[in-house]
């Protein structure tokens, strides 16, 4: 599947197979997201996997904490935070992507960072809206990988008609 392809393809369909993703592909998707373009080379992103009983936990985390919010301040206000809880649940794997919000606190920007903030002084809200751009730009490399590994011009229409289309492998 050629890049193309991949972008004009892959949707957002939050309906998982039972198949186990295998820590090879959890690799190659994260080592795409490590591809990505950022700002002074900072590479902002962490990743953390979570399968099983730690995924399970941290989603029924969210969910307490969210059902708590939800009852203080009205379900509408939630928005679908309670429907995205629930699909992370249903996910055979999750793959959190963090910023680190260290990328220019290394040494090698220190100099530059502080002139910077001398001249500009929401120089670190900029900052950080570079970071989460970097992110980003992991994270759509992590989506096309995972999209284009499991893709196949046939079965792909099936797939999407049918909901059944696993984007975590």
């Amino acid at each position: 599947m050629n890049v193309e392809d991949a972008i004009k393809g892959r949707r957002s369909i939050r309906s998982f197979k039972e198949t186990p993703v295998s820590n090879e592909s959890i690799r190659k998707i994260i080592e795409a997201g490590t591809y990505a373009p950022s700002g002074k080379n900072g590479q902002p992103w962490r990743f953390t996997v979570l399968t099983g009983s730690a995924k399970d936990e941290l989603t029924e985390l969210m969910n307490r904490e969210l059902q708590s919010k939800a009852s203080k301040y009205g379900a509408p206000a939630m928005g679908s935070s309670l429907s995205t809880c629930l699909i992370m649940k249903q996910a055979p794997v999750l793959i959190l992507v963090w910023n680190n919000r260290e990328t220019f606190n290394q040494p090698r920007l220190v100099d530059m960072m502080a002139k910077l903030r001398m001249i500009l002084p929401s120089a670190d809200e900029l900052l950080h809206t570079v970071e989460i751009q970097g992110v980003s730009a992991a994270i759509q490399n992590m989506l096309l990988v995972a999209y284009s590994a499991r893709a196949h011009p046939v079965d792909q229409r099936h797939l999407l008609c049918t909901r059944r289309f696993d984007y975590s492998i």
